[in-house]
Order: structure tokens, then sequence, then C-alpha cells
């Protein structure tokens, strides 16, 4: 396949991810993620990406919310988030990334505000395993 990119099924974006830079070692392979697709209905193929620290970015934009439904939460909301659609917000504390990568020992795991991302981007290229900054 002669490409630069391509869109996957919801949720395996990390799965995909792998199997293209395990059958391509050559390839600088991007996932480029939010936190539903990540941590919710992808958050086992995102778990053993991770554990397996194989030589991939990870771009994971966090809004703790489901940006597409506008108000439903998702695993990084805070607990007590209310919105039009959730008025009594989460019950459980949220799904703390930072913590869990860095107990994974992810290779650069950041969280990082959009503005401040060409910094962090021309730093981490050159770190060996898993990347995965949080916007």
């Amino acid at each position: 396949m002669d490409t630069y990119g391509f869109h996957g099924i919801h949720g395996r974006a990390a799965a995909i991810a792998s199997g293209v830079k395990v059958a391509n070692p050559e390839l600088s392979v991007w996932d480029i993620t939010g936190d539903g697709d990540a941590l919710a209905i992808g958050g086992n193929h995102f778990i053993h990406a991770i554990r397996r620290n194989i030589d991939i970015n990870i771009i994971l934009f966090n809004n703790e919310i489901y940006g597409l439904t506008k108000g439903q939460y998702s695993p990084t909301s805070a607990k007590g988030l209310v919105t039009r659609l959730l008025l009594s917000g989460p019950l459980k504390s949220p799904f703390l990334l930072v913590s869990w990568l860095s107990e994974q020992k992810a290779g650069f795991s950041p969280v990082q505000s959009i503005r401040m991302l060409p910094f962090p981007l021309r730093y981490m290229l050159r770190l060996p395993g898993i990347r995965a900054p949080q916007l």
C-alpha cells in the first residue's frame, strides 16, 4: 500500500499502529486518538501497546468528555462533572493516565498544552520506545 495514513475502526487505533510498526519497523508510526477511543472502547489495545513499549507515537487528545456526543462523560471526566446529558456526573474518579503511563515506564508521557506542542514532538522523537503525550 502506498499511503501516508488511513482511518481505522473506532477503538482499534493502538492495535493498528502496533501491527503496522511490527510489520514495518523502519516506519515512523503515529496514532492520533482521543480519550474515549483510547481509554474506553480501545482501552485494552491501548494498554497492551503501552505494555509492549513498541516504538510508536500516540498523540492522545484528552478533552475529558466524549466530544461528538457533547456531554457524555469519558473515562477521564472528573467525578461529579455535570453536563446537559449527565445531571449528577460520573460516580467514579477519572482514569489517571499519566500515573499509569509512568508506572508502565512509557518512554514519554507528559500532559501538555496544545500551544506547547512543537517542543515535545521534537523532543519525543529522539526517545526510544512508545511515546504518548496527552493534550
